[in-house]
């Protein structure tokens, strides 16, 4: 039987991970759970080790559902297995993309891929301790929207628009998520006013599903799904079905939600997420996203085994 680790919060969207546990165990996965901050390194003269709540593990397959605050240890983690022939969904370099809205807007900006204007700047942490309002960077033109670089769900999400009180508001938030160490970049878009947006989710290469989302209360202007939004299914003949897959392979993600807006004969990527949740689409399209992650895995672990067999080096990392 196969292994399969999963990096989880459980009270995180349980509706999800309960979702996932059972595409897995359909499929024959053993699976074992973990917080994500139960994973460690250990570094010793000549040898490195990953471990996993006290000990070293090595499973077939990794999945990370809620690890996107932890990568400082968890992407070279990812890299040690992927090293030792374990497969990691959206490993490697797409650790670094698949949330963080900058890193995003370049690799499509390389890959030709159209998307809505974007620039990623920095708050001012320092002066925005002493005083929000006169901290705050001036806007680049045409900026309509302020948003995290690693938000989700609409987090802190601001339109300009709404005035300088939500404004101040916005830049004294991003203030408080600073640390010592590290600042949260900030993008600024335009407001691309629309019907809506469309939801997609792309797993190994293909299109799993389209949804197009609307606001659902008056006061609420965001189209996430979790905020409300009024949402329908597309067709998988729907324009932005190709976008959403060349967006996907333009960041290397083995599985990813698409966020585009824009009319349908001018569609644009406007967000790009490697750990999007996949829930709501499900059940507006019985699309089935676990259970394709699930049979993009063993195909993966399969044709790992498979190379094993012909170079026994393969799993061992030599």
């Amino acid at each position: 039987m196969m292994e399969l680790l999963m990096l989880s919060h459980p009270e995180v969207n349980p509706r999800a991970r309960r979702a996932l546990l059972t595409a897995f165990g359909r499929d024959g996965w053993r699976v074992v759970e973990a917080r994500p901050e139960r994973v460690w390194i250990r570094i010793r003269s000549g040898r490195v080790d990953v471990h996993v709540d006290g000990l070293e593990r090595c499973p077939d397959a990794v999945v990370g559902r809620t690890v996107a605050r932890y990568l400082d240890v968890l992407r070279p983690a990812f890299q040690l297995w992927q090293e030792a022939g374990v497969v990691v969904l959206n490993g490697g370099w797409a650790q670094r993309v698949g949330r963080d809205k900058v890193a995003t807007g370049l690799a499509l900006a390389a890959a030709g891929v159209p998307t809505v204007d974007t620039v990623g700047l920095l708050p001012d942490v320092a002066g925005l301790a002493m005083s929000a309002g006169d901290a705050a960077p001036d806007l680049p033109p045409g900026t309509g929207v302020l948003k995290p670089a690693r938000g989700h769900s609409g987090d802190l999400v601001t339109r300009v628009a709404d005035g300088g009180a939500a404004v101040g508001a916005f830049w004294q938030a991003m203030g408080s998520r600073a640390t010592t160490t590290a600042v949260e970049a900030v993008v600024a878009q335009p407001l691309v006013v629309g019907d809506g947006d469309v939801r997609a989710y792309v797993v190994a290469g293909e299109l799993a599903g389209l949804m197009r989302r609307r606001p659902g209360a008056d006061a609420e202007w965001r189209a996430n799904a979790r905020l409300g939004a009024v949402c329908e299914p597309l067709p998988l003949s729907h324009p932005g079905a190709d976008l959403a897959v060349r967006a996907v392979a333009a960041l290397g993600l083995d599985a990813a939600g698409v966020d585009l807006i824009g009319p349908d004969d001018d569609l644009r990527v406007l967000e790009v997420d490697g750990w999007a949740g996949f829930d709501h689409l499900d059940a507006v399209t019985g699309a089935d996203v676990p259970g394709r992650i699930s049979a993009y895995l063993r195909r993966a672990v399969g044709a790992k085994q498979d190379r094993g067999r012909d170079d026994p080096g393969e799993r061992s990392g030599e």
